[in-house]
This record gives structure tokens, C-alpha cells and sequence, in this order.
């Protein structure tokens, strides 16, 4: 059969700057979306389906770690978003290339750019409400006290720790002078039990 007997592919997929744009735009669930979008394409369905796996995984990670690593707040707003975005190309240009690249090669349909920005939008859309919901559910009987003249926060969920047990944990913070009059202090709960443990070590 002579190369120009070769039908070209009926499936559109998405070339690795769509790709690049729509993680940049809309996070990682877009990122998943697409790839494992080609991968349907490619006749490779074990492969979406791992595609959709990882990236799910992936980004309840990062969420869980903006939301239990306060200091992620310090690092430009720009790296996560471009580090994933490498990584989302890197994988791309690993995995998929040769295939995206005979796929065009063979004259197979490529969708286009407007589509990518439509589901950036949704995959944005989505990713905040996840955002809110997991929000919501943290801050679910969540409650906040302020101790010294900095007005030092300990913010705790009552149904994990009582009143008491703060009021015990602010007094050991003092007296280890974590509770300073330099600046103000905020502790999340999370692991105040152990931290106390710890403190009753190190404190008289």
C-alpha cells in the first residue's frame, strides 16, 4: 500500500502547546484531562485512565500541602504553577511525542486552541470549589483564641482538643518564650497533643 493510501487518524487530540497552555491555565486536573483525552485517542485506555489517576492524586497533594504547609504562602505565586507545567510538558514530550508527531504527520485532526481555553476555564472552575469544599470541611468546628499583647493565635477544633488543653498548651509556649513580645505567633492545632508531650520534657 503506497503512503498516500494511508487514511489519516478520525480522532482529534491536543498538541503539546495546548497541552503546556491549558495545565498553565487550569491546573493539573486540565493537565490529566487532556493527556488522557490523547491517550482515548491513541487507542490506549489503560493509559488515560492512569493518566486520570496520577493527576487527581497529585493535586489533592498540593492542595493538602497549601493548605497544612503555611509556609508555601512565601514562595512566589508563579513557581507551583509553572513547576507543574514543566513537568506536564516534560511528560508529554516523554510519552506522547512520537505519537502526537505521527498522528499530525499522517494528516490526523488536532483541536483547537479555543477548545483548550474552554476547558482551562471549567478545570479552573472546578479546582476552586474543590478549594471551598475542602476549606469548608477543615474549618469544620474550628475556633481561634489570642493570648498576650501580641494577641499570640492558637486555632484548634474544639471537637479535637479542649479549652483547657489550649490554655495549658499557651502557658507552655509562654514559658518556653515561643510566645514572645518580639512578634505575633499563630499555631495551627494539628499536632498540638504531641507538641505538648514534647513541651513537658523541656519545661518545668
Amino acid at each position: 500500500m503506497e503512503q498516500s493510501d494511508i487514511l489519516p487518524p478520525e480522532n482529534s487530540i491536543y498538541p503539546a502547546r495546548a497541552i503546556g497552555l491549558g495545565t498553565l491555565l487550569g491546573g493539573l486536573l486540565v493537565a490529566g484531562y487532556l493527556i488522557a483525552a490523547n491517550y482515548k485517542a491513541f487507542n490506549e485506555p489503560g493509559k488515560a485512565k492512569t493518566t486520570w489517576i496520577y493527576s487527581i492524586l497529585v493535586s489533592m497533594l498540593i492542595f493538602g500541602a497549601l493548605y497544612l504547609i503555611p509556609t508555601l504562602d512565601k514562595i512566589p505565586r508563579f513557581v507551583i504553577p509553572l513547576s507543574y507545567t514543566l513537568t506536564a510538558l516534560y511528560l508529554v514530550q516523554h510519552y506522547q511525542s512520537q505519537l502526537i508527531n505521527s498522528h499530525i504527520y499522517t494528516g490526523g485532526p488536532v483541536y483547537k486552541i479555543g477548545r483548550t481555553f474552554v476547558i482551562s476555564l471549567v478545570g479552573t472552575g472546578i479546582t476552586i470549589l474543590a478549594l471551598f469544599l475542602l476549606d469548608t470541611v477543615m474549618n469544620i468546628g474550628v475556633e481561634t483564641k489570642t493570648y498576650g499583647l501580641r494577641q499570640h493565635e492558637i486555632t484548634y477544633k474544639r471537637y479535637n482538643i479542649s479549652e483547657a488543653e489550649v490554655d495549658q498548651l499557651a502557658d507552655a509556649l509562654t514559658s518556653t518564650f515561643f510566645f514572645d513580645e518580639t512578634a505575633k505567633k499563630m499555631l495551627r492545632s494539628r499536632k498540638y497533643r504531641m507538641i505538648m508531650k514534647f513541651l513537658s520534657y523541656v519545661t518545668v
